[in-house]
């Protein structure tokens, strides 16, 4: 079944080395950084985030949208909603659904959120709005593992339903 999630990320990425198999460690650009985990260390430190996008742009490491999306934040003073700077900063103030508004509004005003995930999110918002209650699990990640467990099926379905998630026969 197609996932529904209740909270919202900031979906910048940062740099995605896990497909970067022909990558020559130490990489100087990053701090000479030895390995993956130790490049994945030095690129979730906000003040690295422009040499990471800038290695990832070069080397193919990230999508288009991905590229965009860091650089828009990056544009943004690498600061998003609640003062979170940084990638897991930001998914950890966003991921809280009491913070739906002002992290919509910051991922619409810098184009932080592809087009698709900011219509979901909207949806979610609205709903909300609208005074229907989503299920009580309050983030994404534990949404979904909330959802996912049988018992909890039909509320989950009730709200994707309400929020437009899930339609007609879906």
């Amino acid at each position: 079944m197609k996932k529904y999630f209740i909270g919202i990320i900031i979906s910048f990425a940062i740099v995605g080395f896990a497909n970067a198999a022909d990558i020559q460690y130490p990489v100087e650009e990053l701090g000479s950084c030895q390995d993956q985990a130790d490049c994945k260390l030095y690129c979730d430190k906000p003040e690295n985030i422009k040499a990471c996008v800038a290695f990832a742009k070069n080397n193919n490491l990230m999508s288009e949208e991905e590229i965009k999306i860091a650089e828009n934040f990056i544009a943004a003073g690498s600061k998003g909603p609640g003062g979170c700077k940084g990638k897991d900063a930001c998914e950890q103030y966003c991921n809280d659904i009491s913070h739906i508004d002002e992290c919509i509004l910051t991922a619409e005003k810098n184009n932080l959120m592809s087009p698709k995930d900011l219509e979901e999110a909207k949806k979610v918002q609205a709903a909300i709005a609208r005074g229907v209650k989503p299920p009580p699990c309050g983030n994404k990640k534990s949404c979904d593992a909330y959802c996912e467990e049988s018992e909890h099926m039909e509320e989950c379905i009730a709200f994707g339903a309400e929020a437009g998630f899930i339609q007609g026969k879906e």
